[in-house]
């Protein structure tokens, strides 16, 4: 009977920690809705993410853009450090071939991936977090 407990113990503490990791720790949950990130990520991963630094794009680096309604997560894949300016990132979908038209600047950085749930333990996540 013990053991029925300690183990729906950690299957809760599993389950909740996701949920509420964002309003301990300061990540954002992010679900995946799209297909360019294919085969990292698969429409309805969830994302991990932290807060941008700043000094956030660098070549190799998972980061999402955009606005909440209009977000998506690329990979950065070239850099430009002026002399006297603003750094700027070319982002480029792991299933796209050629990078996304246009630079970002790291005011245009979201947030910042650090990990992600996929498959079920995601979907149980994303229905707890609608509830």
């Amino acid at each position: 009977m013990r053991r029925i407990g300690v183990s729906a113990a950690i299957i809760a503490l599993v389950l909740i920690t996701p949920v509420l990791m964002p309003f301990v720790t300061g990540h954002r949950l992010i679900v995946v809705d799209g297909g360019s990130m294919s085969p990292t990520f698969e429409r309805g991963d969830l994302l991990v993410t932290a807060a941008p630094s700043g000094a956030d794009l660098e070549v190799g680096r998972i980061v999402v853009v955009g606005e909440p309604g209009s977000l998506y997560s690329h990979r950065v894949t070239e850099v430009e450090r002026p002399a006297a300016g603003d750094v700027r990132a070319r982002l480029t979908g792991d299933a796209n071939t050629v990078p996304d038209p246009g630079w970002v600047r790291e005011a245009d950085v979201f947030a910042i991936y650090q990990t992600h749930l996929a498959g079920i333990p995601a979907a149980i996540v994303r229905a707890l977090i609608t509830l």
